[in-house]
């Protein structure tokens, strides 16, 4: 009786299985991917000051590098750094801090796969502040947006062809290779066979 009980119990345990694990693969096929945007890296980036025209030093800017650590490329990457975030919105600092915060930026049209590029990210709208006024530029962090790359080829013509491996004579897949090969050459490490008499 107890073997009968332990065989019901496992056949019901293997249908529970066998119903939910297509639905768990339809769910996870079905998820959105992530935002391009928060898969990439910002491998460095520093504060520095650049000059305005006449004016040695009298700007901030972001220099730095991003990573795309993914197997897509991805397009339109967008980078801010926000300088006066903390004077944004407040009079005092000049109407540039008020309005946007010091914000800087850069966009990088096509950032490929597995690759770092390196930016810098200006604008004018972050001002160095005078050794008197004792303000400090706020800690960087970057704000990153982005959009997958994807590539969409559509025939008009509506031709078919077949799928597969390529197998021609100038195929280099090891079995297009193999049954290329001319009949009378030897094969690496193998003594031709002498003819018998």
């Amino acid at each position: 009786m107890k073997h009968h009980k332990a065989a019901l119990v496992a056949i019901v345990a293997l249908s529970v299985i066998a119903v939910c694990t297509p639905v768990a693969r339809s769910q996870d096929q079905s998820a959105p991917p992530k935002p391009a945007g928060s898969t990439l890296k910002i491998v460095n980036d520093n504060l520095t000051k650049v000059d305005d025209g006449d004016c040695i030093g009298c700007l901030y800017a972001v220099k730095g590098s991003i990573y795309n650590p993914n197997s897509n490329g991805v397009k339109n990457v967008v980078i801010h750094y926000y300088i006066w975030k903390k004077w944004m919105g407040k009079d005092g600092h000049g109407s540039a801090i008020k309005e946007t915060g010091g914000l800087v930026s850069t966009t990088i049209n096509y950032l490929p796969p597995k690759q770092t590029i390196d930016f810098m990210a200006t604008s004018r709208d972050a001002p160095v502040m005078s050794q008197k006024s004792g303000l400090a530029p706020d800690p960087i962090s970057a704000e990153v947006t982005a959009e997958w790359m994807s590539l969409k080829v559509a025939d008009p013509l509506k031709r078919e062809w077949e799928r597969g491996i390529y197998m021609g004579a100038d195929s280099t897949h090891p079995e297009a290779v193999r049954r290329h090969r001319p009949r009378d050459a030897a094969t690496p490490g193998l003594q031709p066979e002498k003819p018998s008499s």
